[in-house]
């Protein structure tokens, strides 16, 4: 977290302290306020959320583009059946 001063354009950098501490001969973690610890789950979920949702959209952009594919060559095997067809069609008639 930083906060501007009005005053100029500087920055001034204020991080609490979160360094590890000893009590009791027992090493401690700091204690996250629980509001923060909040954000920081939210923050973590929504970029978990982020790269599921990219991931998905990966996934749709392959399919719609073997779509896309599997189409045109149906409509290729299409036109040349019909072209078959009337290539026998015309063979009957001259027989």
């Amino acid at each position: 977290m930083f906060m501007l001063s009005s005053a100029s354009s500087s920055q001034t950098y204020d991080f609490p302290d979160y360094q590890t501490f000893e009590k009791d001969n027992l090493i401690h973690a700091p204690k996250i306020p629980q509001k923060k610890a909040t954000l920081n789950w939210q923050s973590e979920n929504a970029m978990c959320q982020n790269r599921a949702l990219t991931s998905i959209e990966h996934s749709i952009r392959g399919v719609d583009h073997s779509q896309v594919k599997l189409h045109d060559k149906m409509s290729l095997m299409e036109k040349k059946i019909d072209q078959t067809s009337t290539q026998h069609i015309r063979l009957i008639k001259a027989l």
